[in-house]
């Protein structure tokens, strides 16, 4: 697959993941994922380890792909991507913004 195509992927399966929660769902969703997680690893295979692409994604009006997109560039470009989680956790973002402390919580709990 292309960069592009791969980038589309993403969006699609983050898409569809965010169906399959918001229904109740779980295992279909728990799927996506993991369909997500793939398609992530053959990101890392492209030049640039897929972040264009993912900071194309983390442009997107859909939180939940914003938030999965800024995930996968920690490893990347940790400044960029702790940046827009810092952004996504901002008052007032609802559950995406307690995902979103949760996750920087968690990344910089690695480094101590």
């Amino acid at each position: 697959m292309t960069g592009l195509e791969l980038e589309r992927a993403f969006a699609a399966a983050s898409a569809k993941r965010s169906e399959f929660l918001r229904s109740g769902e779980v295992r279909k969703g728990n799927k996506e994922y993991d369909r997500i997680h793939g398609i992530q690893e053959q990101m890392r295979l492209l030049p640039d380890r897929g972040e264009g692409a993912l900071k194309r994604l983390c442009q997107s009006e859909d939180l939940d792909l914003r938030l999965l997109a800024a995930e996968n560039l920690l490893s990347i470009d940790e400044a960029y991507a702790v940046a827009r989680l810092v952004e996504m956790a901002a008052p007032g973002a609802g559950m995406k913004a307690l995902e979103a402390k949760m996750t920087l919580k968690e990344w910089r709990k690695r480094d101590a």
